[in-house]
């Protein structure tokens, strides 16, 4: 009987540990500027889907339908940081690729020692001897490795909750500020359509360090849009974020699936067009610690 009775109890603290740790209140620390030497790998696949059309009056100016994937695998490295925002990102690229319908294209990426000097919008991408890059090449890292300007905040931290929480709690997070985030010159959101909540649903070891998945679930619905008018307008943003309860670390995970809906009538460069919009953008992104 001793040894069943130690059995048993063995059994129960295995199986009743994980709920206990996921039971455990836990706090996110607040996202640090970035440091020299912080280095990671960066994985990102991504499949837009859809149609945009463009019309000037009955006239079909544009009308393309979308189905393009797209995935790449990077090495990067910051070198130097000013005002706590990066001023040189070294980036290797081990393969990078897009397909759009049935072709598949291998983007001239790969190999090159790229170094990125500036910061935000205004940085810079050249070979690591300082030559200028073809630009296909530069297209390619100016889309995925220029960083927000400092005085813009980084979207994750829309999830991240203050004080503590525990797994299983759930908070709305701020439209008011995700509207500025967007341009608060831009649109006015409707606030009794639009929603964004966060749930934490689990906590994750990686490499010795804990990390919280947050679910979001996002309706942005507009209420006026500056030089526009619609009949449709809606963007939903699903997924969830992996982040670290540290705010010293520079990896995270991201799932994403975003729909846009738009129907209606804008003015660009001083003319109005007639918009239909319907796209899905559904992918991931990940920062792990560089091999």
């Amino acid at each position: 009987m001793p040894h069943l009775l130690s059995a048993l109890l063995f059994v129960f603290a295995m199986v009743a540990m994980p709920h206990l740790a996921q039971a455990q209140n836990i706090e996110f620390q607040p996202r640090e500027d970035a440091r020299p030497g912080w280095s990671w790998l960066q994985d990102e696949s991504w499949v837009i889907e859809g149609h945009r059309i463009v019309k000037l009056g009955g006239i079909k100016l544009r009308n393309r339908t979308l189905d393009r994937q797209m995935s790449f695998s990077c090495v990067a490295q910051v070198a130097a940081v000013k005002g706590g925002a990066v001023s040189d990102l070294g980036v290797r690229c081990q393969r990078a690729q897009s397909t759009e319908g049935d072709e598949t294209e291998q983007l001239p990426v790969t190999g090159f020692d790229v170094r990125g000097i500036g910061i935000g919008s205004k940085r810079e991408f050249k070979t690591a001897s300082g030559r200028r890059l073809k630009k296909s090449k530069r297209q390619f890292f100016d889309r995925h490795f220029r960083d927000r300007d400092p005085t813009d905040r980084d979207p994750l931290e829309f999830l991240i909750p203050s004080g503590v929480v525990a797994v299983g709690d759930a908070w709305p997070m701020d439209l008011l500020a995700i509207q500025n985030w967007f341009g608060s010159g831009r649109f006015t959101m409707d606030m009794t359509q639009s929603y964004a909540r966060v749930v934490f649903e689990e906590m994750v070891v990686r490499d010795g360090e804990p990390y919280g998945r947050l679910a979001f679930s996002t309706l942005l619905v507009p209420a006026t849009i500056k030089d526009g008018e619609f009949t449709e307008a809606r963007m939903a943003l699903e997924g969830s974020a992996l982040l670290p309860l540290r705010g010293d670390l520079p990896y995270m995970e991201l799932q994403l699936a975003t729909t846009i809906r738009f129907l209606g009538r804008v003015k660009a460069k001083g003319v109005r067009v007639n918009l239909d919009i319907d796209t899905r953008f559904e992918g991931s992104e990940r920062r792990t610690p560089a091999p």
